[in-house]
């Protein structure tokens, strides 16, 4: 069994996961159980010389309880684990343990101004210059718009329901610090990387010579092999991402709880390079709107079936307007349109 499975089964009510983590549950899509989910491996203490008593009642094996509590710690030490270390494959993004929060909410409100996860990523942002150096950096996100996103973060908060106003504080502790400590690592080190090579650049354009010092050139060395093989990967499969989702989900005129008016999908073929690097998430993404605990390999699965029945319900498909609206959900005069391929 994987930890994934694990992760699953031993808590009854998981966080819901982000949009490509990859957890799985007994449920599948269509009632289908796809996955042979086995029953923990608990060895039981026997005693060897364990009798029926006087009553005749049934001799019964005990089951150490200190067994069971091992396994359910390691079963967390496990799912802790599995975020981390998707953190670390993806520093650019917000602290995982703090995401898994809003994205439960996103599912939710999606569409609202309080879902932050989504609003974070540029959903709702009018298109151009702004919007593309947005999408690929999420510190940027936050620099070149601070107005809209307090105002997305208190929206949150207030949605959250605090019942006092230090843990409404504490909320918003907790978003300020989002990206602490990997997320604010990789930024302070990419956007260095960014500005010397601008000022550098710019020099040897006007014919400007800049000495560096020693040390620093030997730093900025190091700094550009980590570029090469960690942040401009990074920074390729998040920009990739975040355009196809920020643009599949629609914002602003979005009913609450609404699945159906949430997202679409967004599959066209012109979009496939970018699909590659998001595990074909404009594709997929939708299916786990409606089926939540679906892990990406699974929706992959189903998606012929699962996109056959999401037509038939009214779901958007390549609904390209939403590039002009904003991602406003507003209908279309011509709904054939939008189930074309």
């Amino acid at each position: 069994m994987s930890l994934l499975e694990l992760a699953s089964i031993s808590r009854s009510e998981l966080d819901t996961p982000q949009s490509d983590r990859l957890i799985t549950d007994r449920d599948t899509l269509l009632c289908q159980q796809v996955l042979d989910i086995t029953e923990a491996q608990i060895e039981s203490v026997i005693d060897p010389d364990c009798v029926a008593d006087d009553a005749g009642v049934k001799a019964m094996s005990l089951v150490s309880t200190h067994t069971r509590i091992i396994t359910s710690v390691e079963l967390t030490c496990q799912y802790h684990l599995m975020l981390a270390l998707g953190w670390v494959a993806r520093a650019s993004t917000v602290n995982p343990f703090v995401r898994r929060k809003l994205h439960l909410h996103h599912h939710k409100f999606s569409g609202t101004e309080s879902d932050l996860e989504e609003r974070g990523i540029t959903n709702g942002v009018p298109w151009g210059i702004k919007r593309l150096v947005m999408l690929g950096d999420n510190m940027m996100a936050v620099y070149l718009r601070p107005t809209e996103m307090l105002r997305a973060t208190k929206a949150y908060i207030k949605s959250q329901k605090p019942a006092t106003a230090a843990e409404a504080r504490a909320m918003g502790k907790e978003q300020l610090h989002a990206y602490f400590p990997l997320g604010t690592v990789y930024y302070a080190l990419f956007h260095t990387w960014v500005v010397t090579h601008v000022v550098l650049l710019i020099a040897s354009a006007l014919s400007f010579s800049i000495t560096l010092p020693t040390w620093y050139a030997g730093f900025l060395n190091g700094l550009n092999v980590f570029a090469v093989v960690y942040m401009l990967p990074s920074l390729l499969r998040t920009f990739c991402l975040h355009f196809i989702s920020s643009n599949m989900h629609y914002y602003g005129d979005v009913e609450a709880r609404n699945v159906m008016q949430q997202c679409q999908v967004l599959n066209p073929w012109w979009l496939m390079p970018m699909q590659l690097f998001c595990f074909n998430f404009g594709s997929t993404h939708a299916i786990h709107h409606f089926a939540v605990k679906e892990p990406f390999y699974i929706r992959q699965w189903n998606a012929k079936i699962a996109h056959k029945v999401m037509r038939e319900m009214g779901v958007r498909f390549n609904d390209i307007g939403t590039f002009k609206r904003a991602n406003s959900f507003k209908q279309v005069t011509n709904p054939a349109v939008l189930v074309s391929r």
